[in-house]
C-alpha cells in the first residue's frame, strides 16, 4: 500500500528591493485534485510571495491577508524559480519531477519531448523529458540527441538554399541533385524523430523508477505493508 503526501513550508520572511517579503512552498501529490479531475495524481512544486503592505497598497478581496497581525499583499505564485531556489534549497533538487507521474512520467513526456527537440529548445527539451536522470542520457545515438538533430536541420537549411540556386527546368524530368538531398534530409530528420520517440518510450521505466526512489527519499511516497488476513484475524 502507497499513501503519497503533499508538503507546505513555514514562511520564510526577506528583504529585497526595500521591501519586505515572505515566501513559502507547497510540494508533493495533491490526489484531491487528481480525483475531482479523475486523473492520476502528478507531483507538483509552486510557492507563493507576499509583499509587507506599504503606504497607498489599497487592499482587494483575496489579495491580501494577515500573518502575526502584519497585513501582507500578493506578490508572486506559480514556479517563483529564483526566490524557492534561493530560500527552499533542501527541496529544490525534486523540481526537476514537476507535473509528473509516478504511472506516466512527465506530462505528454513523448509528444512534448519531440516537439521541443523538433523546435530545437535543448532548455525546454530536457527540462520536458528529465534529461540526465537516467545513466544511458548522453549517448543517444552516440551523440546528445539535440546535437543530432540540430546537425540535421543545419544540413536541411544548407539544402536548401542550394536546392534554391540550382537551375531548374521542366525538361529535367528527374530530381536534381540538391533537390534530391533536400528529400533525403527531410526523411532524415523524420527518421531521427521517430528514433527519439523510441529513445524516450525506451528509457521511461528507468525514469520511473529513478522518480519513485526520489519521491520515496524526500517522504512524498509512503510504502507500508498490508497486513494479512491472519495477521488481522
Amino acid at each position: 500500500m502507497e499513501t503519497l503526501k503533499q508538503v507546505t513550508t513555514d514562511w520564510v520572511h526577506y528583504r529585497e528591493h526595500g521591501s519586505e517579503y515572505i515566501a513559502r512552498l507547497t510540494y508533493g501529490f495533491d490526489t484531491d485534485f487528481a480525483k475531482r479531475h479523475k486523473q492520476n495524481p502528478h507531483f507538483s512544486m509552486t510557492g507563493e510571495t507576499w509583499r509587507k503592505r506599504e503606504p497607498g497598497d489599497k487592499l482587494y478581496p483575496g489579495d491580501w491577508f494577515k500573518l502575526d497581525g502584519v497585513a501582507y499583499v500578493a506578490d508572486s505564485g506559480g514556479q517563483c524559480r529564483e526566490v524557492m531556489q534561493r530560500y527552499f534549497p533542501e527541496v529544490w533538487p525534486i523540481q526537476v519531477w514537476h507535473l509528473s507521474s509516478l504511472e506516466t512520467g512527465p506530462m505528454h513526456y513523448v509528444a512534448n519531448g519531440l516537439y521541443w527537440l523538433g523546435e530545437k529548445n535543448e532548455d525546454h527539451f530536457k527540462s520536458t523529458v528529465c534529461y540526465g536522470y537516467c545513466a544511458s542520457d548522453g549517448i543517444m545515438w552516440g551523440y546528445p540527441p539535440y546535437q543530432y538533430l540540430t546537425a540535421a536541420w543545419e544540413r536541411r537549411r544548407r539544402a536548401f538554399f542550394a536546392f534554391k540556386s540550382e537551375p531548374c527546368t521542366e525538361t529535367r524530368g528527374e530530381l536534381g541533385d540538391a533537390e534530391r538531398y533536400v528529400t533525403d534530409m527531410l526523411d532524415a530528420i523524420e527518421f531521427s524523430l521517430a528514433s527519439a520517440g523510441d529513445y524516450l518510450r525506451e528509457r521511461l521505466p528507468t525514469l520511473l523508477a529513478n522518480f519513485r526512489c526520489a519521491m520515496v527519499q524526500y517522504g512524498l511516497l509512503v510504502e507500508t505493508e498490508t497486513q494479512s488476513e491472519s495477521e488481522r484475524g
